[in-house]
């Protein structure tokens, strides 16, 4: 799904032609956007859900932006710019997320056309863009960070891990995480609110509302009260991937909980 994307040095050379033996194989080499399309058309996922779901992200993501939530976890760097246009060579330091955007709207996102196919729903501001990045998180056991006097940002409980049909990779979360729930005896209502990170938005809209259980609450989005019960237990700095962009290892690095915010589960879908 990421064959050609990302760093060559993390890529092979070519696909191993075993691949192609079986159809449910084969997917594995579907673009993700289209992966994205599959999702909404299997679970009837509008295009006015999406847009609403990614415009939200958007919006908590300027907005946290603004308020520096996240300046202490990004070091600055002085790199070297190239204008595309101009090209004209240029020293800049990069300290922020280039890829959020104020200002955006389910209307405006509204207007942007369909990017993986023609009468899809999945477009350049509901799905997340490629973007380089590094990060690195640090574990290690309560005793040790207190005899070292280190910050405790979060406790990390459990992981569970479930296959999928990779036509439709991106419902991984929604399958996911009511089995590591199950698996330590917490319920929905446990949980203060949720940190999904998928590409598209179908994937996200998705995973919220089969983990809540309101799958008929897809048909009712359009009702105010729904959109702000569906929201409410959302990342609340709008960072699921979409206005972060998938570089791929430091969104799994960013899969971490707020300090003081209450109880978190993130999940991240690859």
């Amino acid at each position: 799904m990421t064959f050609g994307f990302f760093s060559r040095v993390s890529q092979p050379d070519a696909i191993s032609e075993k691949v192609l033996v079986l159809p449910a194989a084969q997917d594995c080499l579907l673009p993700m956007g289209m992966t994205s399309e599959n999702v909404s058309k299997d679970f009837g996922i509008t295009r006015q859900a999406q847009d609403e779901f990614a415009a939200n992200s958007f919006v908590k993501a300027a907005a946290a932006q603004k308020q520096g939530k996240f300046k202490n976890e990004i070091i600055p760097l002085s790199v070297k710019f190239v204008d595309p246009k101009t090209k004209n060579e240029s020293e800049i330091v990069v300290d922020k997320d280039d890829g959020i955007r104020d200002g955006v709207t389910a209307q405006s996102l509204s207007k942007l056309k369909p990017s993986f196919a023609e009468d899809g729903f999945s477009h350049a501001g509901n799905s997340s863009q490629v973007s380089d990045g590094a990060a690195a998180v640090l574990l290690a056991r309560r005793s040790v960070a207190k005899k070292l006097g280190l910050p405790i940002v979060g406790k990390f409980v459990g992981a569970s891990v479930v296959g999928v049909p990779p036509r439709i990779m991106g419902v991984g979360p929604a399958h996911a995480i009511p089995k590591l729930l199950e698996k330590h005896g917490i319920t929905k209502d446990d949980v203060d609110f949720y940190e999904v990170r998928v590409a598209c938005g179908t994937d996200g809209v998705w995973a919220y509302l089969f983990v809540r259980s309101t799958r008929r609450s897809l048909r009712r989005l359009s009702t105010p009260s729904t959109r702000s019960e569906f929201h409410t237990k959302r990342s609340i700095h709008g960072v699921e991937g979409l206005p972060l962009a998938i570089p791929s290892a430091a969104v799994r690095a960013r899969c971490r909980s707020y300090h003081g915010q209450g109880n978190v589960l993130n999940r991240c879908c690859f």
